[in-house]
């Protein structure tokens, strides 16, 4: 045995060593903080007028729609997604119908309708969703 080897074996059998590894999983793997970048979600309101559905939601002035997803219960019209990252962004007006572009909502199936609403300068957008069912 040379003299490296006794001194790697000692390090890595070392006490001070299984704390440095456990310490740095924990650091690594850790648990959520303040610094945990997930967006918030905020609720929005649902009107439904003669089988037309509005949704609108409390947003600021110079918000925009980064994403919309309608997801439904049934498999084939599962998910539409429309990225507003054009020349012309679609402007979150408050208390407004946000779009639903053209999705037809059928009576008795459960839906799921979020909004990402996004503002120049800012880093982190926030999620606007609604969930209801068709009567």
């Amino acid at each position: 045995m040379t003299k490296y080897q006794s001194y790697i074996e000692r390090l890595f059998m070392g006490a001070k060593f299984r704390c440095l590894v456990c310490g740095l999983c924990f650091t690594l793997v850790g648990c959520p903080g303040p610094g945990d970048r997930s967006n918030p979600v905020y609720p929005a309101k649902l009107e439904i007028n003669d089988g037309h559905v509005c949704i609108k939601a409390e947003t600021y002035v110079g918000e925009y729609i980064y994403r919309t997803e309608i997801l439904s219960s049934e498999e084939n019209e599962s998910v539409i997604r429309y990225s507003a990252r054009s020349i012309q962004p679609e402007w979150a007006l408050t208390q407004q119908c946000l779009p639903t572009y053209g999705f037809t909502f059928l009576p008795g199936r459960k839906y799921l309708v979020a909004y990402a609403v996004s503002k120049e300068g800012v880093k982190q957008h926030r999620i606007i969703e609604a969930s209801f069912t068709i009567p």
